[in-house]
């Protein structure tokens, strides 16, 4: 792996000293997988010419390392979750969305027979806004991913737009 002598400086592309480490302690899986993206984009445009034996990700032999293995799992978990959101959007396409400091926020679905609902991931806790089937109207409902669905606050549960946010307020101007 090309980031044996700078793993914190491919990810973040800082070259300061203090990232040129040989260590992915307090990476985050993220972060990881970014590693594993720039050894992949190596592997594409470049030769290969060798493993700097002997480190923190090889041994002496050339063989991998746990961090390797780390990086690499990482890289499979990044994988797996953008997989899961896109599967997720294709179940339950995002809501349009605008905001103006004079009507405030507002979501809505264009497609007929959806509605928007606040979507939770089951695993991630992510919110996001989905249209969903009016049927999944029920306040707390989950759908087939585990997700959980919740009508807007003040948003009738089969309407098709919902308010998601006050007008601004102008501040007061001193005379």
């Amino acid at each position: 792996m090309l980031f044996a002598r700078a793993v914190r400086t491919l990810h973040p592309l800082s070259w300061r000293p203090a990232g040129l480490v040989e260590s992915v302690a307090g990476l985050t899986e993220a972060e990881l997988a970014g590693l594993a993206h720039w050894q992949d984009f190596y592997a594409k445009d470049y030769t290969f010419l060798g493993r700097l034996a002997d480190s923190a990700f090889y041994d002496a032999r050339g063989a991998p390392l746990p961090p390797v293995a780390l990086v690499q799992s990482a890289a499979r978990a990044v994988a797996q979750e953008r997989e899961a959101l896109a599967a997720s959007e294709q179940a339950a396409p995002p809501c349009s969305a605008s905001w103006t400091a004079e009507q405030g926020g507002r979501v809505w679905c264009t497609a007929s027979g959806l509605v928007p609902r606040r979507m939770v991931a089951a695993a991630t806790q992510h919110t996001r806004c989905a249209c969903v089937k009016a049927e999944h109207s029920a306040l707390g409902l989950q759908d087939a991913g585990g997700a959980q669905l919740h009508v807007y606050d003040g948003c009738d549960a089969h309407s098709q737009t919902c308010s998601t946010a006050a007008p601004a307020q102008s501040p007061a101007l001193d005379d």
